[in-house]
């Protein structure tokens, strides 16, 4: 019988256990075919926190442009790429889930889930529009992205990669330009509420506080009212008297406001409104309700002091989506700059961010 010295046994026992920890450790798959690409070899990346690109894996296809690989989990959600040549093939990772990668001569396709699929909507799009796109057709396009892709997300690593993407080698999203500005501040607040401990939530803050900064400078104390378009985004509906009203007229006016979204027959409601009551002196209230009943809210509306408007799409609303609203009552606090400087879901706290 063979006996392992003290070295040997140690080296053995290291062994095992890398065995069992590799055994244990959570993977996802990806797999599919590159046309043209057959027995050639294929590179995963994943993206770092610096900008570049770091090589996880590598496979080589078919000789059908066919491949399968599985690769160790992100513990957070990340961005990943099939580099095959000099094409690459980006896709996103929450945790486990098995991708598919369909990619030809005119771009390529993701399934296997709903982020999957929604980064591979917007790649589709973008590869359609045209590289001769003016500044209206392209500013149309954002447009859509963000209702279609990016509201819906709420904060999701995708809304991340849209935003971050380039075209033509400049950003397809510019910070410095006060209309996407309000894409940014959009996400970054959805971050901040959903991902707070992600490195990205602080970078978008940074970006859209920066972009402030840089537009106040630039534009001095006139164009206060348009620096204010990169902190939240306006909303017009109907007030108790059938009257459009503005969240832009409350907001910036030399005083605090709380814009706020609730439901003026929920049992919460007589509660909630007494707390706003406290502070309607201290503060400019718009306040969007989502009732079943039209009659209901105005009823219930018509007394108090503050702008009330009824939101008719409900809970389908596209202004939900660009608040990132999940639950109600909710309310943003604004400074007396027009600055959005709190996001407050528990009505006791509201009053000490005033």
């Amino acid at each position: 019988m063979k006996h392992f010295g003290k070295s040997t046994a140690t080296l053995v026992a290291l062994l095992i256990i890398v065995t069992l920890a590799s055994c244990g450790e959570k993977k996802f798959k990806i797999d599919g075919d590159v046309q043209g690409a057959d027995g050639q070899s294929l590179v995963i990346e994943k993206a770092t926190s610096s900008g570049s690109w770091l090589a996880m894996d590598s496979t080589r296809t078919d000789g059908s442009g066919r491949f399968s690989l599985s690769v160790p989990a992100p513990g957070a959600p990340e961005i990943f790429r099939l580099r095959s040549g000099d094409r690459y093939f980006y896709f996103p990772v929450d945790s486990t889930e098995n991708i598919t990668l369909h990619a030809d001569g005119r771009g390529y396709t993701l399934d296997g889930s709903a982020n999957a699929r929604s980064l591979s909507s917007f790649e589709t799009q973008l590869a359609a529009l045209p590289a001769t796109a003016d500044e209206a057709a392209l500013a149309a396009f954002k447009k859509k992205v963000f209702a279609e892709i990016i509201a819906p997300g709420r904060g999701n690593i995708v809304s991340y990669y849209v935003l971050t993407k380039t075209r033509d080698g400049k950003p397809l999203y510019d910070p410095k330009n006060p209309e996407d500005m309000k894409y940014f501040a959009a996400v970054a607040t959805a971050y901040e509420q959903y991902r707070p401990d992600d490195p990205r939530a602080a970078m978008l803050k940074n970006i859209a506080l920066e972009a402030q900064r840089n537009a106040a400078k630039a534009k001095g104390k006139k164009t206060v009212l348009k620096a204010q378009q990169i902190e939240f985004f306006d909303i017009t509906l109907p007030d108790v008297d059938g009257r459009d009203r503005s969240l832009s007229e409350v907001v910036g006016k030399g005083k605090p406001a709380i814009l706020v979204f609730t439901s003026m027959t929920a049992k919460f409601a007589p509660d909630y409104n007494v707390r706003l009551q406290a502070l309607a002196d201290r503060a400019n209230i718009y306040m969007v309700s989502y009732d079943a009943d039209r009659y209901d809210w105005r009823r219930a509306a018509q007394n108090l002091p503050w702008v009330n408007v009824f939101d008719e799409n409900g809970p389908q609303s596209e202004i939900l989506g660009k608040y990132n609203v999940t639950q109600i009552p909710v309310a943003f606090v604004f400074n007396a700059a027009g600055e959005l400087t709190d996001r407050v879901a528990d009505p006791a706290q509201l009053a000490s961010k005033i």
